[in-house]
């Protein structure tokens, strides 16, 4: 149910062109991997998770995660996503703001936020859905 509503989620976003790919995009977007490697935002996304999971069981849904991803090559698509999307502007802009304490701190606290709010998205979600079927509105 929850890749239902990440996919409503992900899918629903607006398409943009991509920003032409340059050697000084992909340096400054190297950098911002240096300080939140994928390999560590991964990890943020399992804690986020893991909540999910009976603590007893939790270790093992770690490694199996950590298993199935291969984070070289998470890394290298993160590098050319952040290059093609975002402009040079903005990717100097992510740094400034992730190298800061705050960007560290606030990185650090997102997937708790994010969890806390996911109960009150998907109960409105649902609610929609209902109403969408009541209504008569196709979604697929």
């Amino acid at each position: 149910y929850f890749v239902f509503i990440l996919s409503l989620l992900l899918f629903s976003l607006p398409v943009q062109a991509k920003e032409p790919v340059t050697e000084e995009k992909l340096e400054v977007a190297r950098k911002i991997l240096d300080i939140a490697p994928a390999s560590e935002q991964l990890d943020l996304a399992v804690k986020g998770l893991e909540t999910r999971v009976p603590s007893a069981k939790r270790a093992q849904f770690r490694r199996i995660i950590r298993d199935a991803v291969d984070v070289d090559r998470l890394s290298a698509a993160a590098l050319l996503s952040m290059a093609e999307i975002f402009t040079l502007k903005e990717l100097e802009a992510m740094y400034a703001y992730q190298s800061s304490d705050e960007g560290k701190a606030i990185q650090e606290k997102l997937p708790i936020y994010q969890e806390e709010l996911k109960p009150v998205i998907e109960a409105m979600l649902r609610e929609a859905m209902v109403e969408m079927q009541k209504n008569n509105v196709p979604f697929q």
